[in-house]
This record gives structure tokens, C-alpha cells and sequence, in this order.
């Protein structure tokens, strides 16, 4: 089997959106890592070829740790969403933000760099 088939599959599916919804100007191309399925492959195997494929950016929905220590080394953006049930916590005090990202991100000794989206 071609060992480039599954970059050139999600190249092919990203460039087919960007030109479907004619967007006009796009600096990187990001890929949702998705975790809710069967048969999955394993984290390290997923990051791995996203370098491989040379994707520099994900998105993760949640914090889920096998992930996060995956993630570990590589040079990839790392856009990190939350739980539901999380937010309501998060909003309401500046301590429950920091614990949130001592209990989830600090763990898995990630590089962390932050900006806000506007």
C-alpha cells in the first residue's frame, strides 16, 4: 500500500472544501482530530502522520490525556476546546481556569502558548 495515501487523501478532502467555499485566503490547513469512533488508531500513530503530511495545526474537542502526551515533542499548533459541563466552571473565576489547566494541560508537560481569538 502507497504510504502516502493517507496524506494525499486528506490533502485532496481539504483543498475540495477550500475551493467549494471559495475562501481567499488560508495561512495553514488544520485537520479536527475527532475521538468519538470504533477501530481508532492510536494517538501516536495519528500525530505521526500528521507530520508526515505535514499538517502544522489540530484541533482537539476536549483534554483527553493519551492525546495530549502524544502531542508531546511535536511541532504542531494545538487548538484545545473544552467540555460542556466544564464552561460554566471556567467562566466564573480565574482560579477554576488555572485549575482546569493545571489538571489537564501542566500533566502532560505541553509547550503552552495562548492567544485569544477574536
Amino acid at each position: 500500500m502507497d504510504q502516502s495515501l493517507p496524506c494525499k487523501a486528506i490533502f485532496l478532502v481539504a483543498t475540495t472544501l477550500l475551493v467549494l467555499l471559495q475562501i481567499p485566503f488560508i495561512s495553514a490547513i488544520g485537520i479536527n482530530y475527532g475521538l468519538n469512533g470504533d477501530n481508532l488508531p492510536a494517538p501516536p500513530a495519528v500525530t505521526d502522520l500528521y507530520g508526515r503530511c505535514n499538517i502544522p495545526s489540530i484541533q482537539l474537542f476536549e483534554p483527553r490525556p493519551e492525546v495530549l502526551r502524544a502531542l508531546r515533542g511535536k511541532p504542531l499548533q494545538v487548538i484545545l476546546g473544552t467540555r460542556n459541563e466544564d464552561m460554566k466552571n471556567l467562566a466564573a473565576t480565574l482560579d477554576a481556569a488555572n485549575s482546569w489547566v493545571a489538571d489537564n494541560i501542566a500533566p502532560t508537560d505541553l509547550m503552552l502558548t495562548s492567544r485569544i481569538l477574536q
